[in-house]
């Protein structure tokens, strides 16, 4: 097993075990388009730019062990109101929270996306981070999605430049299920046996196909049923 999981290979096994297993196994460093350096500097202009509406957050760098012993320390300061990248760890499970604000005895979580409209994939990140803040103790009173607004125009401040919207329920339930499939992922992860791969038309359009269970099957995928 990895040292730790993070949220990419739990939510990858989540989808698809075996590949899970192959990417934890053999890490492949993915090519950068233009296109997605463009979305990786706009994703980091914006986080940037939420922080701004948090004058009094602190930030929490350094290594995997330092980020979660700093996070620790800023949790138990009361002066503390708002942490950027707070860290934690349950098991082999890690993850950071990209804003946490405090609330009397508990905290607001708040994901930062640069997107104008949820989906599925932001719940599902807020609630892996959801599930291991819990389990590592963290007591958590809500659940925020920050997405850019669709009003917002060149010029405007960066109090218009977000909307925030509470997904607290749908996150609860999802964090319940992700809990109770942790142990199950972190096996497979663990094993020298790769999982048999489960042919399905999504696995067209990953890019271990042909070398996982895309030998010998014919572009079209009639094998599948779906031509």
């Amino acid at each position: 097993m990895p040292k730790y999981i993070t949220k990419n290979l739990f939510l990858s096994s989540l989808k698809c075990p075996t590949y899970g297993h192959l990417q934890q196994q053999q890490p492949t460093q993915p090519t950068t388009s233009p296109s997605d350096q463009l979305r990786i500097d706009e994703g980091i202009e914006v986080q940037e730019r939420a922080r701004n509406l948090f004058p009094t957050g602190v930030l929490v760098s350094g290594s995997n062990e330092t980020c979660i012993n700093r996070t620790r320390e800023l949790l138990a300061n009361p002066e503390v109101s708002t942490i950027f990248e707070a860290t934690f760890q349950s098991g082999p499970y890690i993850t950071k929270a990209d804003i946490l604000v405090r609330n009397n005895s508990k905290w607001k979580m708040i994901e930062i996306k640069s997107a104008v409209n949820q989906s599925d994939e932001h719940i599902n990140d807020i609630a892996y981070t959801t599930f291991v803040a819990l389990q590592s103790g963290l007591e958590i009173s809500s659940c925020s999605l920050m997405l850019i607004n669709k009003d917002y125009r060149l010029g405007m401040t960066d109090d218009n430049l977000l909307v925030e919207i509470d997904l607290s329920a749908k996150v609860s339930v999802r964090a319940n299920e992700f809990c109770e499939l942790s142990d199950s992922i972190a096996q497979v992860l663990s094993s020298e046996e790769q999982p048999a791969p489960d042919l399905k038309w999504e696995c067209k359009h990953c890019e271990i196909f042909e070398e996982c269970c895309g030998e010998g099957i014919d572009n079209d995928m009639r094998v599948l049923g779906r031509a």
